[in-house]
């Protein structure tokens, strides 16, 4: 709407939450052909403040209760362990150290391997008026019931249900 590509800057959100990748540099802008970033003329547009009158405090608050949250802190940990492990590009040709690494790495990891399994206290269900599709397809009926156990267990739909709802209270 304003003109500017986001093209090798990518979209800024206002809530950063962390994830295995926050430490890795990756991107269109990371490729070596790469177009360039451009600009066009801008289209008529009213900006949307309503939220932004809130926005610092929500951002505050997101923050806080991603700090305070076990699985986020051990996500941001992850991800600075898988950074780590990205940038440690020597091995052991010593079939004893390396595997007393491998089992190292293979223990740390162990911390992290159920993070994504734990239900939230979120419940998703389908749409009556909708069930009278999906119950005619059994594996329509399998896949929707995947997603919604998904969506139960996913701390970043968690937090965004917290955003949306202090967007809403004001």
């Amino acid at each position: 709407m304003d003109g500017h590509s986001t093209q090798l800057k990518g979209v800024t959100p206002d809530i950063i939450l962390p994830d295995n990748y926050s430490f890795f540099e990756f991107g269109e802008k990371e490729q070596d052909f790469a177009i360039k970033w451009d600009e066009i003329l801008s289209a008529n547009y009213v900006v949307c403040t309503d939220y932004l009158k809130n926005i610092k405090r929500i951002k505050k608050n997101s923050k806080k209760r991603s700090k305070k949250n076990k699985d986020f802190s051990l996500i941001y940990e992850s991800a600075q362990f898988l950074k780590k492990r990205s940038e440690d590009t020597k091995i052991s040709l010593n079939y004893e150290k390396y595997k007393k690494n491998e089992e190292k790495i293979e223990k740390i990891s162990e911390k992290y391997k159920d993070l994504f399994t734990k239900k939230t206290d979120l419940e998703f269900s389908n749409l009556k008026i909708d069930m009278i599709e999906i119950e005619k397809d059994t594996t329509i009926l399998k896949s929707r019931k995947e997603w919604l156990n998904a969506l139960a267990k996913d701390i970043y739909v968690k937090e965004s249900f917290s955003v949306l709802k202090e967007l809403i209270d004001k």
